[in-house]
């Protein structure tokens, strides 16, 4: 009886633990999400950057040379 009582209290406790734990390390995933947001914008825009010039020289390529 008593073994059975202190085995369910070590549950609960370890339980409410793992909960706590997954709790701090969600808000801190979250927080790197939003310190990596800047990042990510800037990563965006030189994407796009790029592709504009990927453009112009394919369009740059494709006309005929001039000698």
């Amino acid at each position: 009886m008593l073994t059975s009582t202190i085995i369910s209290l070590v549950a609960a406790a370890a339980e409410k633990f793992i909960d706590s734990t997954k709790f701090n390390a969600d808000k801190k995933a979250n927080r790197l999400l939003v310190l990596l947001q800047p990042a990510r914008a800037r990563l965006n825009r030189f994407q796009m950057q790029l592709l504009s010039v990927k453009m112009q020289l394919k369009i740059t390529l494709s006309r005929p040379m001039e000698v």
